[in-house]
């Protein structure tokens, strides 16, 4: 009995302590977004519809292969008088089996440019599935970047209210020896204060950055069974500036949605195509064999090779205005890609321009830390020596705060900027 107590015990702390959070890099979160994704499913869910489409017409192009068997039972065999004469024609039961092989000719013309159109709306799903593949890279890149950025905050705060309960120790001990007033004190707990309140709500904007990124990734917004590793990879990998006139030609040559744009295009303009080639006579070589039994009449075997030529010409209107609905189609598809260029045009630029204020920013905020924390230094000495007043050490340490919050927020401005720019510039 002692023994199994022992082993309980020896089992609670176990059983209680809680399982580590396993760490998801940017590449793991992808790739569980991209598993997790119903946008993604439906995606290719439309492109395999799209593909099997293509596929279907396709065996439309080969000779149409029929096969059939009739069995007959009649009442009465048909023995017929002629001339006085009763000769048996059929039996009671008769069997007919036939065979037809029908190869059409003209109708391979309007087929094949029918089977061009599905293959470019087959094509253009396809870009469509990567285009949105892209899009949710984007999202769960630009989440990272948002909840490191919430958590860089959150340490600049902390760094900050780790300050501000230094000062209130050392303020403490001077009013004690008679050397500050009760006014310094209560300045530097009103400060202090300011500062924790910042710093809860920079822990609350860290959890809706992670709940916003727990949701791209199919998880639910309260799952401790993850976290994530900082992807200093985004942080540090920004480019250098390149000319805008070589990011739009990227943009216009490598922009999944443009291309995709010219497919459907291309599709309508394949189907108009087929449409005016349906106005031609239908032209099939046709050959068959069949096979009798029964029917004294009928040859017991026959076969025949021939053409058939069919001409619907009530049909004229209605193929002529479908065809001609194709072209309007594809003539709205054009005005579509000729907007989307403009629109990626102006996207790159935005982007570009967002992205070289952000390298400035970074730029001026990383001078700008290295004066706010000398000059946050040589003011705590001064207040030390009685040489300064606390006021002129908060004003200090508050510059410094801002400053480090501007560097945290320019950082991830830029790495932000890149990801949008990689994205609009179809990278």
């Amino acid at each position: 009995m002692r023994a199994i107590v022992t082993v309980l015990l020896c089992l609670v702390p176990s059983l209680a302590m809680p399982e580590p959070a396993r760490r998801l890099t940017l590449q793991q979160a992808i790739e569980e977004a991209m598993r997790t994704s119903p946008s993604m499913s439906s995606a290719r869910a439309r492109a395999d519809a799209r593909r099997d489409a293509a596929r279907a017409l396709r065996g439309q192009l080969l000779p149409h292969v029929g096969l059939a068997d009739e069995q007959t039972r009649y009442r009465d065999p048909w023995n017929p008088t002629l001339l006085g004469e009763t000769f048996h024609a059929r039996d009671v039961d008769t069997n007919v089996f036939s065979v037809s092989v029908e190869q059409p000719l003209l109708g391979l013309l309007s087929l094949a440019a029918e089977k061009a159109a599905l293959d470019h709306t087959a094509e253009a799903a396809l870009k469509t599935v990567r285009a949105a593949e892209l899009d949710l890279c984007e999202a769960v890149r630009l989440g990272f970047l948002a909840l490191f950025e919430a958590r860089a905050i959150v340490n600049a705060a902390h760094t900050s209210v780790e300050q501000l309960l230094e000062q209130t120790r050392v303020t403490q001990s001077r009013l004690s020896a008679g050397v500050a007033l009760s006014g310094e004190l209560l300045r530097v707990r009103v400060a202090l204060a300011t500062a924790q309140q910042q710093e809860i709500q920079a822990r609350a904007d860290e959890q809706v950055a992670r709940a916003r990124l727990m949701e791209i990734v199919g998880r639910g917004p309260h799952d401790t069974s993850i976290d994530f590793d900082e992807p200093t990879e985004l942080e540090h990998g920004v480019e250098a500036p390149v000319p805008l006139e070589h990011l739009l030609d990227q943009a216009f040559e490598r922009r999944l949605d443009l291309q995709s744009a010219r497919l459907r295009s291309e599709a309508e303009r394949s189907r108009a195509q087929g449409r005016r080639l349906d106005l031609l006579p239908g032209l099939s070589v046709v050959g068959a064999y069949q096979h009798i039994k029964g029917d004294v009449l009928a040859p017991t075997d026959a076969s025949w090779l021939g053409i058939r030529v069919s001409w619907t010409a009530w049909d004229w209107g209605a193929k002529y205005y479908e065809g001609s609905r194709a072209r309007h189609d594809a003539d709205a598809v054009q005005g579509e890609e000729e907007l989307l260029r403009r629109k990626i045009a102006t996207e790159v630029t935005g982007c570009a321009v967002e992205l070289d204020a952000a390298g400035s920013a970074v730029t001026l905020a990383t001078e700008a830390i290295v004066s706010a924390e000398e000059a946050y230094r040589v003011t705590d000495v001064q207040v030390r020596a009685g040489t300064a007043t606390v006021t002129d050490l908060l004003d200090a340490q508050a510059a410094l705060t801002q400053v480090r919050l501007n560097l945290v927020r320019a950082r991830y401005a830029r790495a932000m900027a890149s990801v949008l720019l990689a994205h609009a510039t179809g990278a």
